[in-house]
């Protein structure tokens, strides 16, 4: 019960935010159009919801986007782009080693983003408000080539995948001094939330359409000293594919994962606004969907998880945010 109300506050809280009057302040800068954003996670992930029995996992991910931005007006735009996602697992057993997770993806793909910002002083105290929001509509049309380590790589994986769909990230804060000093103090709100439709997925030839939402909230305190935050938090992410094949009722796609985390913010040491660094580490749980039904048999339901995280982007993107 504790886990629907949540996700049903975080999609009141993105409905509210799009429907309602929204101030915009920019700080007056002149517009580019050569963009580029580099987001990565690497780390140590116990189970990764896999096998109770294939444990322990160096995930790596690195995804980079780049391309120009056509201007439709200040807050509105169209980015053509390319795409380079890059996956690997730096451990040495047998499990990472497998396709699924030492690959890489790219190609060429659009979206049309509407974009909410606002630019203030870090130490202006405020009441809670939303400071970052996009929403995109996108499409991609990507290839897959695996990273040979050993491991057998079957020939039925689908070796290209288009995809089209709605993706969104929003923030929001409430930070007010605690001390006659540098230190803040607040709380936070990030969601990150997708729903696209896939004609492959990169899962196996002749199983083909999918319809994927993955809703990601996050909600925490924050203690801040000279850009240095320490940010405690609840994470839930809600993963659902709404057509109804077989493929269509994997385990990945049907479930919730929720729990605790905390995570140490960097990125005010590089006086970058618009730059995310975080080491964090999260202990989640899992409850498959009930149409999943005996594939998440030996499936295990809880994870420990460490790494570092982190989102650049340059140039017209400059400000925005994202999630891997």
């Amino acid at each position: 019960m504790k886990r629907k109300l949540i996700l049903f506050v975080s999609i009141a809280i993105t409905i509210i935010y799009w429907f309602s009057d929204k101030e915009v302040v920019f700080a007056a800068s002149e517009k580019q159009n050569w963009w580029l954003e580099i987001g990565g996670d690497i780390g140590y992930q116990k189970t990764d919801f896999w096998f109770e029995d294939q444990q322990h996992f160096g995930k790596s991910v690195m995804d980079a986007r780049g391309g120009y931005r056509f201007y439709i007006s200040d807050y509105l735009f169209v980015d053509p782009y390319l795409r380079f996602e890059l996956l690997g697992d730096l451990g040495g057993e047998e499990q990472n080693k497998f396709f699924w997770n030492n690959n890489l993806r790219y190609g060429p793909g659009i979206r049309v983003r509407a974009e909410h910002k606002i630019e203030y002083k870090v130490d202006e105290e405020h009441a809670f408000r939303f400071n970052y929001a996009n929403l995109d509509y996108y499409a991609e049309y990507l290839h897959i080539s695996f990273i040979d380590r050993g491991q057998d790589i079957p020939d039925n994986i689908p070796r290209n995948d288009f995809r089209t769909g709605f993706n969104s990230w929003i923030s929001a804060d409430s930070s007010s001094k605690l001390s006659e000093g540098n230190l803040m103090g607040g709380i936070w709100f990030e969601m990150w939330s997708d729903l696209t439709y896939h004609t492959t997925n990169f899962f196996l030839e002749n199983k083909d359409n999918f319809c994927i939402l993955t809703l990601s909230p996050k909600v925490g305190l924050r203690g801040d000293y000279h850009g240095i935050a320490l940010e405690p938090y609840y994470r839930l992410d809600y993963v659902h594919d709404f057509l109804n094949e077989d493929w269509n009722k994997e385990a990945w796609s049907n479930n919730t994962k929720y729990g605790p985390g905390i995570r140490l913010s960097l990125g005010g040491l590089t006086k970058r606004t618009d730059t995310s660094i975080y080491l964090y580490t999260e202990y989640l749980n899992i409850d498959f969907d009930s149409r999943v039904g005996s594939k998440s048999s030996g499936l295990s339901t809880n994870d420990f998880r460490a790494g570092l995280n982190l989102w650049i982007p340059f140039g017209a993107s400059k400000g925005s945010q994202g999630r891997i």
